[in-house]
């Protein structure tokens, strides 16, 4: 299960066959009783967000996208993945740019298939 932060980045993943739902916004919070359920239900349950804004963990600094991977990620003990920089910001987008092919590449390396 793929927790991401639009419509159209979960049809993406919809269309290369992946479980996804998104909140109204990366910075609503999720319902926790949702996301014990997605955790029980799925073999692995990861957050994919925009992979916008510089990210150090180290300071806890990050953009908007990052710093709300990085807030859920805590708050819900759900592990997260990013988009490499210098790409586009999301999932939608980097298929778009890259097609199919490529962006499953991108996802099974994301997710350690």
């Amino acid at each position: 299960m793929i927790i991401t932060k639009s419509m159209k980045d979960v049809m993406t993943l919809h269309n290369l066959g992946y479980a996804a739902i998104a909140p109204q916004s990366e910075t609503s919070s999720m319902d926790e009783d949702v996301i014990k359920s997605l955790k029980v239900s799925f073999k692995k349950t990861v957050l994919l967000f925009d992979n916008d804004g510089k990210f150090n963990p180290a300071k806890n600094e990050s953009g908007k996208g990052k710093e709300a991977s990085l807030q859920a990620s805590k708050k819900y003990d759900v592990p997260f993945i990013l988009i490499p920089d210098e790409e586009p910001k999301d999932i939608s987008d980097y298929y778009k740019k890259y097609k199919r092919k490529k962006t499953e590449q991108l996802l099974f390396n994301l997710l350690n298939i």
